[in-house]
């Protein structure tokens, strides 16, 4: 989702508790640095629901995986995109 509540820049976040509520507050966001300096820190308790989880751009193109598949995947694609040189 596209919010300016984080950072008081609009960029991609991943939803979670803390947009939620920041967007519930109805409170105008602080311009940035000022808004990000505060929401920033919540993360470092390792906790999703109040992490600022930016998204960029290609989040629609994640997929749930595991860590072999995407291993053998990055191998495989890395392979043929290295054979194209020979």
């Amino acid at each position: 989702m596209v919010t300016d509540v984080i950072s008081g820049r609009p960029a991609r976040y991943i939803k979670n508790k803390l947009i939620d509520d920041l967007t519930a507050s109805g409170l105008k966001p602080l311009s940035i640095p000022a808004q990000l300096s505060l929401t920033f820190p919540l993360g470092a308790g390792g906790d999703r629901d109040f992490a600022v989880l930016l998204s960029g751009q290609s989040a629609a193109l994640a997929k749930d995986t595991n860590a072999i598949e995407l291993v053998e995947r990055l191998a495989a694609e890395t392979t043929r995109r290295l054979c194209a040189f020979t």
